[in-house]
């Protein structure tokens, strides 16, 4: 707990031993930071997607691609989490370069509101 007042918890990335994303949450709002993370059964601790899909703001720091991990399905899921996060009036933050998939996702996002 930091001053009393928000309340911090790391969630495994599954991305490297030590990694996290990370759950703020004061009384009234649960901020979602999520780095660097994996679904690689290999890695020691699986993600726990989990603690982050009630968060009222999510930043992401990280999208990338592995061999065996679809990028098509990355969107579909990053996008679902973001859709999720505004239907409850919540915000999104994706500090990233403006490059590859993250057209895709601001696609899929776009025709998602379009459709609601």
């Amino acid at each position: 707990e930091l001053e009393g007042s928000v309340s911090v918890l790391a969630c495994p990335s599954g991305y490297s031993i030590g990694s996290a994303n990370w759950l703020f949450k004061t009384e009234y709002e649960r901020v979602g930071y999520m780095a660097s993370s994996s679904v690689r059964s290999t890695h020691s601790r699986p993600v726990e997607w989990e603690k982050l899909q009630d968060a009222d703001a999510l930043i992401l720091t990280s999208l990338s691609r592995t061999p065996d991990f679809s990028s098509e399905g990355a969107v579909i899921e990053v996008a679902q989490t973001v859709m999720d996060t505004l239907k409850r009036g919540g915000n999104v933050l994706m500090p990233v370069n403006p490059v590859g998939s993250i057209y895709d996702l601001i696609d899929v996002v776009s025709r998602s509101i379009d459709n609601a």
